[in-house]
């Protein structure tokens, strides 16, 4: 996978003036806090046929729900916005929705403001990566980039209504980032956990030469359950 090829070589870059880092973005509540607004938007957008974009939000905004409270019903909660968990179409909806991040952040790409990360000589930069809600960053260490990242991100949230949870979030330097530029990006991004090992997709992106630690987790995550 792209996104484990791009953090060993992030992890294994140990020489050189020009730190990188990764930085993993935690959307807090994401399928909750979806405006319906922007999710049909986005759609039109993207070109898909009006009676297509007509269907999709009768399907998302038709949903009606009812709380039981000491063995009786409340009355009906008509929702406002957001996307249904556990429906199968919730997830592409959501890609949908990203699409905005992620075209903001090509456009700051084109126009020089944030430059991504190569795997290897004349591959094209790649500056992120996203699978549903799971957001990894991918950027050079400078305080320009830094700002650019933190306002490209505050626009997405107030036309899409996303909020990005800065304290689940997480950065991942190079080795050879000086600790003053690693105060810079901390400071100008407000994410106080620095990762130095980090998982994607719910697996760790670093693999040493022993295959068994970074799978040790797998083991008591089972070994508590039949426990539990």
């Amino acid at each position: 996978m792209l996104a484990y090829e791009i953090v060993h070589l992030l992890k294994s870059k140990k020489k050189g003036a020009g730190g990188l880092a990764a930085i993993k973005l935690d959307m807090s509540k994401a399928y909750d806090r979806v405006e319906w607004s922007f999710l049909e938007k986005m759609m039109r957008k993207m070109g898909f046929h009006e009676r297509w974009v007509q269907l999709i939000m009768k399907c998302v905004s038709t949903v009606v729900y009812k709380i039981k409270v000491n063995d009786s019903y409340t009355q009906r909660i008509f929702p406002q916005r957001g996307l249904r968990q556990g429906d199968p179409l919730s997830p592409y909806l959501f890609i949908i929705c990203a699409e905005g991040l992620s075209a903001m952040l090509q456009k700051a790409e084109h126009e020089g403001k944030i430059e991504g990360i190569k795997i290897c000589r004349g591959a094209p930069k790649v500056n992120h990566l996203f699978f549903a809600d799971d957001s990894l960053i991918l950027m050079r260490v400078r305080e320009s980039d830094a700002l650019e990242l933190r306002r490209t991100p505050e626009v997405y949230e107030k036309a899409s209504g996303q909020v990005i949870n800065r304290e689940k979030s997480s950065i991942m330097f190079s080795p050879n980032t000086g600790q003053h530029d690693r105060g810079l990006m901390i400071s100008n991004l407000s994410i106080i956990d620095e990762a130095s090992t980090e998982k994607y997709l719910g697996l760790p992106v670093t693999i040493g030469k022993s295959r068994k630690k970074p799978f040790e987790y797998i083991k008591r995550k089972i070994w508590g359950r039949i426990q539990g």
